[in-house]
């Protein structure tokens, strides 16, 4: 009788941490469970609070798959036994995606495309257009209809606020991993994301546009962090 593969879970901390304690609370079922070490430096209460992995290596894990979420992500308590039963019998080079359902201002939006979250341990993981993090596909990749859920803020002042946290961590992980260049390109892939996306609660007037630039602006806030921490260091070097 074969064992079953170890699944372990990777939270990215977007928010600086601040839902970091119910991130992997809600993946307790998970074999191992660690945080993506997105700045250099992680900060001291994070790192008392569990184990680290950095972004170019996640084989540092310490389980035979990887599933990775930011931790204002969720998959269904119900939809554990889905993953490891496709993990079970999958070639060691295979890539999962997954379908996301992201949530602003009460607008529900499924993505058109599924991304890849999920695969072995070993496996590199890259930002893609839009500033969209995937693990880089070496071998088959294989659909899994396990949604990630992506909440980004039910009213306008709590979304303005999370936005913030969100791009420094993305410009963190540009400064790990590399990006697709130019910002005005990178910003309006993720526009068209939500632009292109299927509403499953049917947005008011204008509400998916107002999302649109939400995301688009992300990306724009991302990079103008990423231009601020790269002058800090040329000052500090001269």
């Amino acid at each position: 009788m074969s064992v079953a593969p170890t699944l372990g879970v990777v939270i990215v901390p977007a928010r600086g941490g601040s839902d970091l304690d119910a991130a992997l609370a809600a993946v307790e079922w998970a074999d191992v469970r660690a945080v993506l070490a997105v700045t250099h430096a992680p900060p001291p209460a994070l790192r008392e609070m569990t184990t680290f992995v950095r972004p170019a290596d996640v084989a540092g894990l310490g389980a035979a798959w990887a599933l990775v979420l930011f931790e204002h992500e969720r998959i269904l308590p119900d939809a554990v036994d889905d993953l490891r039963a496709a993990i079970a019998d999958a070639p060691a080079d295979c890539v999962f995606t997954l379908p996301v359902m992201t949530s602003l201002l009460d607008i529900d939006l499924r993505l058109r495309r599924p991304i890849a979250r999920l695969a072995p341990r070993g496996t590199p993981l890259a930002l893609g257009g839009g500033l969209s993090l995937a693990f880089a596909s070496r071998g088959p990749t294989r659909a899994l209809d396990v949604t990630i859920f992506r909440a980004r803020g039910a009213t306008l002042d709590r979304a303005v606020e999370l936005m913030g946290a969100e791009a420094g961590t993305l410009a963190g992980l540009v400064d790990r991993l590399g990006a697709p260049r130019g910002v005005v390109r990178q910003s309006v892939r993720a526009a068209l994301r939500v632009l292109t996306a299927r509403a499953v609660r049917p947005p008011l007037g204008i509400g998916r546009w107002i999302v649109a630039v939400f995301e688009g602006y992300r990306v724009v806030v991302a990079y103008a962090r990423l231009w601020e921490r790269r002058r800090d260091r040329v000052v500090e070097d001269a």
